[in-house]
């Protein structure tokens, strides 16, 4: 495991306390702004934080979803699929949601998500998705008509869930994710409510940019990069969007899970919603 952003005497001690709890994951935790508790900092994951976890994603299930990709994802217009939805993956939605690999995911953050959520979890039924990414600039994702490459800065909660808790998985199914393929930038500012989507309707980029430099001179933008099977976890109020440049001819594919706590799948429609014991994984 790596680390950065560390200050203060006791910060070394508490991260090996912490190591407990990931005892066999090659994790990296990245700190947003350095204003975090002290006593929760490497145990409650806070908005502006991200965590890296190799490897977590089966090398069979990612063949079985590029399959599926290759099928149903042509051209750039295409809208990402329903993990619940896809009769391929199985007869029943738990039965999908463990042939993807989604499972397998919230395994390997089982510690995690147990901290962040609870033993008792939900899994949003229309927020996992497979998502096929392709790299474009701002105005030509804008003309498309919907958010097709999530090139807006964004968060995964929604006005009626606000700042309950949410954690988002995402694994890539390929090499060079931030590098030669899309990957996420995400922004470390510390924010405790849902403030919306900035990159159209009149809410720039750059606008939310520049005010995040006015709450917060030492806010900045992280990527990430990842390879195949590994993933990134972060809260459903953290701001990120789709980090993409000129030289990537490629797109990206990857298995997006959301969590939250059973209680709280009401702000989410009333959907057949995934729960689980999460000691039972």
């Amino acid at each position: 495991m790596k680390w950065n952003h560390l200050k203060g005497k006791n910060f070394i001690s508490k991260f090996q306390k912490a190591m407990a709890l990931y005892p066999r994951e090659k994790m990296t935790i990245h700190l947003g702004a350095e204003k975090e508790d002290e006593e929760n900092q490497f145990r409650k994951l806070k908005t502006g934080q991200y965590i890296t976890i190799e490897k977590s994603l089966p090398e069979i299930k990612i063949q079985r979803l590029l399959r599926i990709a290759d099928q149903r994802f042509k051209k750039v217009s295409d809208r990402p699929l329903y993990i619940a939805d896809e009769i391929t993956l199985g007869d029943s939605v738990e039965k999908r949601h463990q042939l993807s690999g989604a499972l397998a995911m919230l395994k390997k953050a089982k510690n995690l998500l147990q901290t962040n959520i609870g033993d008792e979890i939900a899994i949003i039924r229309q927020k996992t998705l497979l998502r096929r990414t392709w790299p474009m600039s701002e105005d030509h994702s804008r003309k498309l008509g919907h958010n097709a490459s999530n090139l807006t800065w964004h968060q995964d909660s929604n006005p009626k869930h606000g700042n309950r808790a949410m954690i988002v998985l995402m694994a890539s199914l390929q090499d060079g994710f931030g590098e030669q393929i899309p990957g996420l930038s995400i922004h470390n500012l510390e924010v405790n409510s849902f403030k919306g989507i900035y990159g159209y309707d009149g809410k720039k980029v750059e606008i939310f940019e520049k005010q995040a430099k006015e709450v917060d001179k030492n806010s900045q933008i992280k990527r990430p990069r990842l390879n195949r099977g590994d993933m990134i976890i972060f809260d459903g109020l953290t701001f990120h969007r789709t980090y993409a440049t000129e030289t990537m001819t490629s797109p990206r594919d990857a298995l997006l899970v959301r969590v939250v706590k059973p209680k709280d799948t009401q702000n989410f429609g009333e959907l057949q919603h995934i729960k689980l014991n999460i000691k039972k994984l």
